[in-house]
């Protein structure tokens, strides 16, 4: 048998100095993730952060993440391997300063409201819109490749997405982590926001090009596919739906699990929920049998209604008093995009 696992972490909101007692919050949630780890023998091979690493994408927010991640790559087995820790952006990750609001609302309004989808894919051909656009995630991007340099997780105007595969015993997973918070720039963006079928498709085509046996595919996203404005969601979230196994993804601070299916494809969605700032704390650690597909998720939580200890999620997951949640992947076919 071999199995893949991880940690899911999110929504971290680091701010230059993290107070005493957000410390001590975060100290006792590698407690328990080192207890989980110890009672079901987990050894995880990655870890996955969907994004909010940082509360405003500045420099020092990310100093001060980077003594974060050390510890969760310590409390991992990780420390000696940075390129199993694999992050996205969220849009706390963004820097406003680096455009101003008149100049991004003129070109989100010119995405957003055509009715043709077209604007969409040119912009991602195009040059001078998007490197603006990307200069917001210049200092997140920078921390990601001094972090784990040497690796393809990077994001910029001319690489919004990566695609990074992890051996394990002769058999290969495929993450892919996108960007959804490319056209972030202001509060209350339900409905507001792209992922581009031209990200989706490129990042997609690359997996089936250079790995189309992959065991199992990951999606690596920050924000809920139905925050996307409308006419994007369908197009991106069926490319997803028919291409990966699992979308991971954060940004609501609330843990939940959900399948879509449809006719042609089934994909898993869990959120890890907020790992820090926020009124309480979740994280997954997830398991899978790459022979059978067979899963399981360690859904695990601290919150103030249960007590001061962390335990398992019972709060979101009812029928689940144990704290697993067991799952099966239908694996994705490897038909054209």
């Amino acid at each position: 048998m071999t199995t893949f696992c991880w940690l899911h972490l999110s929504d971290l909101h680091l701010k230059e100095t993290t107070a005493s007692p957000d410390r001590a919050r975060f100290d006792r949630m590698l407690g328990s993730i080192a207890e989980t780890r110890r009672r079901e023998k987990l050894n995880p091979d990655a870890i996955f952060i969907t994004g909010d690493l940082a509360f405003s994408g500045q420099p020092k927010q990310y100093d001060e993440a980077e003594k974060y991640l050390e510890k969760v790559l310590d409390v991992c087995d990780l420390a000696a391997h940075r390129d199993r820790l694999l992050i996205v952006p969220g849009n706390h990750d963004v820097d406003r300063s680096r455009i101003t609001e008149a100049r991004h609302e003129v070109i989100a309004k010119a995405l957003l409201d055509q009715d043709r989808y077209t604007e969409i894919e040119d912009f991602f051909r195009s040059d001078l819109e998007r490197q603006m656009i990307f200069a917001k995630f210049a200092n997140f991007a920078r921390f990601v490749e001094s972090f784990v340099s040497g690796t393809p997780m990077s994001f910029g105007p001319d690489r919004f997405h990566y695609v990074m595969p992890i051996e394990k015993e002769g058999q290969k997973v495929v993450v892919v982590g996108l960007n959804s918070a490319w056209l972030s720039n202001r509060n209350n963006e339900q409905g507001r926001l792209l992922l581009g079928e031209a990200q989706v498709c490129d990042a997609l085509e690359e997996v089936y090009q250079m790995w189309p046996d992959a065991r199992l595919r990951i999606a690596l996203v920050h924000h809920p596919l139905y925050w996307l404005a409308e006419k994007d969601v369908h197009r991106t979230q069926q490319h997803l739906a028919r291409k990966c196994d699992l979308l991971l993804r954060g940004h609501l601070h609330c843990p939940s699990f959900s399948v879509r299916i449809s006719p042609d494809s089934q994909l898993r969605e869990f959120a890890a929920g907020a790992s820090l700032k926020a009124p309480y704390q979740a994280y997954n650690l997830i398991q899978v049998d790459l022979d059978t597909g067979e899963g399981v998720a360690f859904v695990m939580l601290q919150h103030p209604d249960l007590g001061t200890e962390w335990g398992s999620d019972s709060f979101t997951y009812g029928n689940t008093p144990d704290g697993k949640v067991a799952f099966s992947i239908r694996r994705a076919s490897a038909t054209s995009l």
